[in-house]
């Protein structure tokens, strides 16, 4: 269950004017319906803001009633970003605690981003005083679609009803200029609410899906592409993005293929007018594939077949129109796509085999085995075979042993049965396809030699015929331990 925070992070959306966009109206509306009360800067606040790699040009702090009728200050942020002061706390002990000193960018985004590979649930409420209207339902729908049509690891599911907490994202409609806001994301999850305001009302679907879209991407941890400076709304106040001596201090890491500087038709930027198409530009999209790139592409399916058993593989996160290759040990007995169902061609197949698709983008192979496990062989280092291990104590009863695996790695054994002289076999289970054998357990003298059957089993049974053995205990003197020995 995810873990849902009423987030104090608040972030005001772009106000539009005909070529640029507003910078006091914004916040006209909250000021008077929520008991706006505005504080005086002081140094600390400045350098909590630069803390967390934001701009602190034209900072504010206002003391404003949620919801819920309390009271709460916030920070004003780059004139449209809002988080409360204790949330910004927050989020300074939590940069120190994981040692976040910097972040990628998008071309910026915060240092809390949204946990990659999973599905996003987004509510347009449609109920209560805080609907949407259609036209900004239908924009929200095509905002999301925006994001599903990324190639992306995130996927988002809309639907459409009264407001549901239990979902990752909320979208409503609440009093206030012609923009939106956005929680922040915290602990891997999205904020919790984007909102738009009624101030949209009358502007064309271009402009709300811009909105949505921007809205929609501070939910993710998506900040300003121009935080530095601002420039989109007509201000040029740099700060630099890696000041000298100090590298990636402002979490502002390049991403390859975007732009270092301003990146005027980015969805992102803090303003916008009203010839903007509520579309990713390709730096945009470069960025977000960067930071929730797909999961690579895999085959699923069993690593061992017995006999001429089927076996059906599947491509993950690939594309739909994958070609497939087989071994020449396999025969294919249907195939699509995303998947092909093989066979060994006879009972009498036993060794490796594989299955390969190749995409559009790559090509991923599935290695597995087929029949009996390969034949036992001792441990060995640097290719030269091992007569016997010795423990860091020496070769005491109890530390001298024998390790043991397969020729095939692949074989999925599960355990060995030792034998000696048609005795009782010892069983020990295989881990990662290896187990030891003590002199011990065995009952091998120092000085002795013994002859021992090693038989590897894995869940299609184990080979007929497996050699045997031969295994020497060296002395004490050989080991190196004895008292008075003399080496050859």
């Amino acid at each position: 269950m995810k873990n849902y925070l009423k987030l104090a992070i608040l972030l005001f959306g772009i106000s539009l004017i005909l070529t640029n966009c507003e910078k006091d109206t914004p916040f006209a509306n909250e000021e008077l319906t929520n008991d706006f009360v505005e504080y005086e800067i002081t140094e600390e606040d400045i350098l909590k803001i630069r803390e967390l790699n934001f701009n602190p040009f034209e900072l504010r702090l206002i003391s404003q009633k949620n919801s819920d009728g309390t009271n709460e200050k916030y920070y004003i942020i780059e004139e449209d970003i809002m988080i409360s002061s204790d949330q910004v706390d927050k989020m300074i002990s939590s940069k120190k605690t994981s040692n976040q000193e910097s972040s990628k960018s998008k071309q910026y985004h915060s240092n809390n981003t949204v946990d990659n590979n999973q599905t996003i649930t987004v509510r347009g409420v449609n109920q209560g005083g805080e609907a949407l209207t259609n036209e900004q339902q239908t924009a929200l729908s095509e905002a999301i679609q925006n994001y599903n049509d990324l190639n992306i690891g995130l996927d988002f599911v809309l639907t459409f009803g009264a407001e549901d907490n239990s979902l990752d994202i909320n979208a409503i409609q609440i009093t206030g200029g012609a923009g939106g806001r956005g929680d922040f994301p915290f602990n891997g999850n999205p904020g919790q609410i984007a909102r738009i305001f009624t101030g949209t009302n009358g502007l064309n679907a271009n402009l709300l899906r811009h909105i949505w879209t921007h809205e929609i991407g501070h939910t993710l941890g998506l900040r300003h592409t121009d935080w530095f400076s601002r420039e989109s709304c007509g201000t040029i106040d740099p700060e630099d993005i890696n000041p000298v001596g100090i590298p990636n201090a402002n979490g502002a890491n390049h991403i390859p293929g975007t732009p270092t500087g301003f990146d005027p038709t980015s969805v992102m930027i803090s303003c916008f007018d009203n010839l903007v198409l509520g579309e990713f530009n390709n730096n945009d999209i470069i960025a977000l594939e960067f930071l929730y790139p797909l999961p690579l592409p895999k085959i699923s399916g069993a690593s061992l077949t017995c006999g001429t058993t089927s076996q059906t593989y599947t491509l993950i996160n690939g594309d739909s129109s994958a070609t497939w290759q087989i071994s020449s040990n396999l025969q294919t007995i249907s195939l699509t796509g995303t998947s092909i169902t093989v066979s060994p061609i006879n009972s009498l197949v036993s060794g490796s085999a594989y299955v390969k698709a190749t995409t559009t983008t790559t090509t991923i192979q599935k290695d597995f085995y087929i029949g009996k496990p390969s034949f036992p062989q001792l441990m060995t280092n640097s290719g030269v075979p091992y007569d016997v291990f010795s423990l860091p104590a020496g070769c005491e009863d109890g530390n001298t042993y024998w390790e043991f695996n397969t020729s095939n790695a692949l074989d999925q054994v599960s355990e060995f049965q030792f034998s000696v002289s048609g005795g009782t076999p010892i069983i020990k289970t295989a881990i990662n396809g290896s187990a030891k054998l003590t002199a011990q357990e065995l009952g091998i003298l120092e000085g002795q030699t013994l002859s021992v059957t090693v038989r590897p089993v894995n869940s299609c049974g184990s080979q007929g015929r497996v050699p045997v053995i031969t295994l020497y205990r060296p002395t004490d003197c050989e080991c190196g331990i004895g008292v008075g020995c003399v080496l050859p």
